[in-house]
């Protein structure tokens, strides 16, 4: 009893619970859910919660687990490391040693990339963006996923307010968070 669970995360796992019952009727639709002010041990209750069922659902579902931190590593060596280096700008890479990791660095992007846009569900866990190539990839890969029509479970820190401020301090001008919110709210239902 010492861990007790909160009010509003009996009613989140209650719902989250009929959400995988009906699982398969949900990732037909690209239903997924987006989870605010989910901190320390809420946010990995909710992981837990997920990951657990999942792994005990029969039929199988394919998803893939990616924690921020993962994530924004990808983010990185896409948008800014492997961007900058790419061998078909006319650049040679000038020795095989560094071709090699060039090439070991774009595969395992790239197989995460992959997976983050081709299997029906995944879950993305400590959402908390702070810089602008993790707002361009992340707004990518939900853009793939919301034209695809696969589910995309985000769970993050932030409240609302805070991750639409740290979007938009990303690239004042183009507001990514208004382009990002509407694809999530059209697929996801929301947990505050």
């Amino acid at each position: 009893m010492s861990q007790q669970v909160p009010l509003q995360d009996i009613d989140l796992l209650a719902r989250m619970n009929q959400y995988l019952d009906s699982i398969g009727a949900y990732l037909r639709e690209g239903r997924g859910w987006l989870i605010f002010n989910a901190q320390g041990q809420r946010s990995s209750r909710i992981t837990k919660f997920l990951l657990d069922a999942l792994t005990r659902k029969e039929p199988r579902v394919g998803h893939y687990f990616v924690p921020w931190r993962d994530f924004a590593l990808n983010a990185y060596m896409v948008q800014v490391e492997l961007a900058g280096h790419r061998p078909d700008r006319g650049e040679q890479i000038p020795s095989s040693r560094l071709r090699r990791e060039y090439e070991i660095a774009n595969n395992v992007t790239f197989d995460q990339l992959k997976r983050m846009t081709e299997l029906p569900l995944v879950i993305l866990s400590g959402v908390a963006p702070h810089c602008a190539y993790e707002v361009r990839y992340l707004d990518s890969i939900v853009e793939v996923r919301h034209r695809t029509r696969l589910a995309t479970v985000l769970i993050t820190p932030r409240s609302m307010e805070e991750l639409s401020s740290d979007f938009r301090a990303t690239d004042e001008e183009n507001d990514p968070w208004s382009r990002f919110f509407e694809r999530m709210y059209q697929s996801s239902l929301i947990a505050l």
